[in-house]
């Protein structure tokens, strides 16, 4: 996978975010056309315009400008690594390919340097699996995965020797606490989208791991919602974006622009 360019980066951030370059735009405050022609290699962005991309959609500008580094410099990232939602270079929403997915998730193990895995599943079903990957500092790389991109994970897990531990979630009697498993299986679920509560969802992921995933338990400690980074979540802040936007050429009071944005979180 070629990142040796700004442009380069720029895909690799459509890709595993799944966002195309007008998102980009919209989160970033930054011209389309700039950010066009920096995907294509055109020209190198001034440095106030890779800082606000970077900021925009939450990664390390060191990395952006220079390719050092981890992609993402907070401790939670949430992303999908299916075939069916990955956009193909330059963020045209395409099919990406097995071999393109492989590729991307492996680039996306050594830039934050994945050290190991719990594998959480529905004992129930295929899929979705969540890969959680501890990584650099601490922090947490979670893979939302299903059987298509599935067997290329383990594989990479197997070929990178990181230790795997395996956590299956089950439904519970309705007089039941639910289990350790399912917390963490529902949580992530809930964080990966947005939602108006990511604080109850980050107290599910806390309850489970202090039983299930010990080493992790630290890194989930002091998370809070702004630290999380998810295609779902960035998606959510586009179209909030774009409602404001609206609300506000509209006149509409600030009191039901709030209002507004809660219903939709809902």
């Amino acid at each position: 996978m070629e990142t040796k360019t700004v442009g380069d980066r720029i895909k690799v951030l459509c890709s595993v975010l799944g966002i195309s370059q007008q998102t980009i735009a919209t989160l970033t405050g930054v011209k389309l056309t700039v950010i066009n022609k920096a995907a294509r290699n055109v020209y190198t962005p001034a440095i106030q315009v890779l800082r606000d991309i970077a900021t925009g959609l939450m990664v390390s500008e060191s990395w952006l400008a220079l390719g050092e580094g981890r992609i993402f410099p907070g401790p939670f990232v949430l992303l999908t690594a299916t075939v069916e939602s990955g956009r193909q270079p330059g963020g045209r929403s395409q099919m990406m390919s097995a071999r393109d997915a492989h590729d991307l998730v492996e680039y996306l193990f050594d830039a934050e340097g994945v050290e190991s895995c719990s594998v959480v599943r529905d004992a129930r079903q295929p899929d979705p699996v969540y890969y959680v990957c501890r990584s650099q500092q601490d922090a947490l790389l979670v893979l939302l995965s299903d059987r298509l991109t599935s067997p290329g994970i383990e594989a990479l897990l197997v070929e990178k020797n990181i230790e795997a531990s395996r956590i299956s979630a089950v439904d519970e009697e309705e007089d039941e606490e639910p289990s350790p498993a399912l917390n963490i299986y529902i949580s992530l679920s809930e964080l990966y989208l947005p939602n108006r509560y990511p604080g109850e969802a980050l107290k599910k992921l806390r309850t489970g791991a202090e039983y299930l995933i010990p080493e992790l338990a630290k890194t989930l400690e002091h998370l809070n919602p702004d630290d999380i980074v998810s295609p779902g979540r960035l998606a959510a802040n586009h179209k909030v974006q774009l409602l404001v936007k609206v609300f506000e050429e509209l006149n509409v009071e600030e009191d039901d622009i709030e209002e507004a944005i809660k219903i939709y979180l809902r």
